[in-house]
């Protein structure tokens, strides 16, 4: 078994993930491609950036509270998400309750869950912002991938990479795999020829990479799912964090919403 490290190089950081590579022959099914199954994926958020740049230069309270966390968490946030998948449906959620650590980071949108039904084009996500959980409900997203020439094997997969710009300004880096013929990924993160193994967000200081693939097959995909929270759409949760009357700093605004969009 192989250990690739790689490394994606931002502003002031260094993100490291150690991706466990399989040979393609030990996980592709009969011709190699795959219908259903579930992945494993990790997400890993650069927390010091967060309280650095949105919570360090604000109130004297909110100084504390960023100096006590760095003296008592590390510098990276690990969790880890499942996606349970066929070619008509999928849902993204945390793997362990256990796992999840609450913390400022969880009340925006750090811990989603996210329902895809590609038939439909429709997505549900429930995410925590601000301490309030909503249910957004709302078209997939349309992204504009420019697919590249670069590769990199992820989990075992062959993965081409994918370079998009969402709501504006949040660049986004992705690698799928045709060898999965769902269109899904992590998060939100949909509309490649394939399953989407990977994905870095430079400026956000977030990424997601699958861990493994298991053929464990759900026979309704989204039949025992949950739903809990306040029903809204995408842009209706965009203007309820705009007009938020407890989130003054134009700089903290602005980052609850980016936030909300993955």
């Amino acid at each position: 078994m192989m250990k690739h490290l790689i490394e994606i190089c931002l502003p002031g950081t260094v993100f490291m993930f150690l991706a466990m590579l399989l040979p393609y022959q030990s996980i592709a099914q009969g011709d190699g491609v795959i219908e259903n199954g579930k992945i494993e994926f990790e997400r890993t958020e650069n927390a010091y950036y967060y309280l650095d740049n949105y919570y360090g230069g604000f109130s004297v309270d909110m100084k504390k509270y960023a100096d006590d966390y760095k003296s008592n968490f590390p510098k990276f946030k690990n969790t880890t998400f499942v996606l349970d998948f066929d070619t008509r449906q999928s849902y993204y959620h945390p793997k362990s309750n256990t796992e999840i650590k609450f913390d400022f980071l969880s009340q925006f949108a750090s811990v989603n869950s996210v329902e895809i039904n590609f038939d439909q084009n429709r997505t549900i996500s429930q995410k925590n912002i601000l301490g309030i959980s909503y249910l957004v409900v709302d078209s997939a997203k349309n992204i504009q991938w420019k697919i590249t020439g670069e590769t990199r094997e992820i989990a075992g997969f062959l993965c081409r990479r994918a370079n998009a710009v969402i709501a504006d300004s949040i660049y986004v880096v992705a690698f799928y795999t045709d060898q999965i013929l769902a269109k899904g990924g992590p998060e939100l993160f949909v509309g490649l020829p394939g399953m989407i193994l990977g994905v870095a967000l430079p400026n956000e200081h977030i990424t997601w990479f699958a861990k493994n693939y298991s053929p464990e097959v759900k026979k309704d995909v989204l039949g025992s799912v949950k739903r809990i929270g306040r029903p809204i759409d995408a842009k209706g949760l965009d203007d309820v964090i705009k007009s938020d009357v407890n989130t003054k700093s134009s700089i903290l605004k602005n980052f609850v919403r980016r936030r909300a969009i993955f």
